[in-house]
């Protein structure tokens, strides 16, 4: 059942796309032609009606924050993110509110995050409440543990648990202190709205909250952005790692020395590829601090002890620990100068403290995954 009914005006201005006065009532957002609309459009519109406001701010991540006014109530303030699921489009498909309170969080360095900060239960309370006079009952509201913020997403995670006979609870009441997140849908004839927050159990309070449109079919717009990316990946689009080269050690006989490369920070790269990656060839180049090429070598085969995982849901599976490659040689080596040459460069460059004037470069040249298909 639909919870929401359009009344299209007949007159459709060509610049914005846009059919939405100041004398129509209801959310301003839903008058807003989804995927037709430039991002640009869409901005100036509400920045004309007074519900948006760009704030520039000094911060290392941000030029300027965007605000969002629900109902044009300064009260109801909230961050507005247009097509904020990591992808760029010139046309505007999907948006979030985060209506948090600016946050900062400490990790290597300080991080500034706005709109996701602690929530009043008052104005949890007053936007649920907007949204249902808005919108009506929603379609959906239930709790859960996992956390998504696509709504198609949600939506297959409540009805992967109804199939499992595991009821979706109501959020409508927000006295319960479950310490899981919250959604509440609407799904609408064009468009779809979510709203979504965090209940923490351990201090009864409430964060992570924010307002999410998508446009209808989104997830498909989605799909067909992430095979395009894929079309045109390279293959060190699929891998990230940190190299190091440790000191030179005496090698196996036959060999008198061996060059030792340490992989760290090592983890699958692409979000758009699904599949887990079970093993790569890469080539290793190194260089001097003009970027001189002092040696290559080409074809190594690495084998990690378990494959890399996809971070297609947004998380970073990074290898603990390291791995050791080593290469030895003698001086019948066809490769025996520039191994030297780049033995004596590391051991001066160590002994002046500027060990990072040598360059360690390197080029992906296949790799297979975990199905077995291999990609060159």
């Amino acid at each position: 059942m639909k919870v929401h009914n359009y009344i299209f005006s007949a007159v459709i201005p060509l610049f914005f796309i846009f059919i939405i006065s100041c004398s129509k009532e209801g959310d301003p957002i839903s008058y807003v032609k989804f995927g037709d609309v430039s991002v640009n459009g869409f901005k100036s519109k509400f920045k004309e009606e007074g519900l948006l406001e760009a704030v520039n701010i000094q911060d290392e991540d941000y030029d300027s924050i965007t605000y969002f006014y629900l109902d044009g109530d300064p009260n109801l303030k909230t961050t507005l993110w247009e097509n904020p699921d990591g992808y760029e489009f010139d046309n505007f498909y999907s948006a979030k509110l985060n209506f948090g309170s600016d946050s900062i969080m400490f990790f290597d360095k300080k991080i500034f995050r706005p709109g996701k900060g602690e929530i009043s239960e008052f104005k949890l309370n007053r936007i649920i409440n907007l949204y249902k006079k808005w919108y009506g009952e929603p379609n959906l509201s239930f709790l859960n543990s996992m956390h998504h913020s696509e709504i198609s997403k949600v939506i297959a995670l409540y009805e992967k648990s109804q199939q499992k006979s595991l009821k979706g609870k109501l959020a409508n009441s927000i006295s319960a202190r479950s310490g899981k997140n919250y959604f509440i849908i609407w799904e609408l004839e064009m468009y779809n709205v979510m709203i979504s927050y965090r209940s923490n159990f351990a201090d009864s309070s409430f964060n992570n909250g924010f307002i999410k449109y998508e446009a209808l079919n989104y997830d498909k717009i989605i799909d067909q952005k992430k095979e395009d990316i894929r079309a045109n990946a390279s293959l060190n689009d699929y891998i990230y790692m940190n190299l190091n080269l440790n000191t030179f050690t005496q090698g196996q006989p036959p060999f008198t020395d061996r060059l030792n490369l340490y992989i760290y920070s090592l983890r699958h790269n692409l979000p758009e590829e699904s599949r887990n990656i079970r093993k790569f060839k890469f080539d290793v180049m190194f260089e001097d601090e003009y970027g001189d090429l002092i040696l290559k070598i080409n074809d190594i085969d690495f084998d990690p002890d378990s494959p890399l995982k996809s971070p297609i849901d947004g998380l970073i599976f990074t290898k603990s620990g390291g791995y050791t490659i080593f290469m030895d040689f003698n001086k019948t080596h066809e490769k025996y100068k520039d191994f030297e040459k780049l033995r004596k460069l590391r051991e001066r460059k160590i002994s002046n403290g500027n060990f990072d004037d040598i360059k360690i470069k390197y080029k992906v040249t296949s790799l297979i995954f975990e199905d077995g298909e291999v990609l060159k």
